[in-house]
């Protein structure tokens, strides 16, 4: 249970409505004559929709209880994007709007940490450092460059 204001910050989750919601942004407001408000930008870790909430002081809420587990991306297809549990060997996928942005940077084999709530996968967290190779880049602009091209 998250009693003072101070203890809500950005990638922390929350369980709303039964539900889990990552804080995206958290701004401490406190305005002349007016009790402080914490202002909050969350997204649903199932349904990917953005909610803008304001905590008051005395607001109660429930850290959401997510469980952490690892796990191979296997392939895309038309379906979406397949993943396999390295301790039960159980497959799953994720919908191209679930991953949103990080599905860009998913490759075959890569190992990423995936989101159980309710023993049910929601999200993914992407490895800190993934190698790529450059395979191709616009030519230089002249003027683009703070040395010469």
């Amino acid at each position: 249970m998250i009693s003072s204001l101070n203890d809500i910050k950005q990638r922390l989750c929350l369980k709303i409505n039964n539900e889990p919601y990552q804080v995206i942004e958290a701004h401490f407001m406190r305005c002349q004559q007016r009790k402080p408000v914490m202002q909050t930008k969350l997204k649903n870790l199932i349904s990917g929709k953005i909610l803008e909430n304001n905590f008051k002081p005395g607001d109660r809420v429930e850290e959401a209880d997510l469980e952490k587990r690892k796990a191979n991306f296997l392939y895309q297809d038309a379906q979406g994007y397949f993943f396999m549990d390295n301790g039960t060997f159980e497959q799953f996928n994720f919908s191209a709007e679930q991953l949103g942005e990080r599905a860009k940077f998913l490759k075959e084999g890569i190992e990423v940490v995936v989101l159980y709530f309710n023993n049910q996968p929601v999200s993914i967290e992407l490895p800190k450092k993934i190698d790529y190779k450059v395979i191709s880049s616009p030519p230089a602009v002249r003027g683009d460059t703070a040395q010469g091209s």
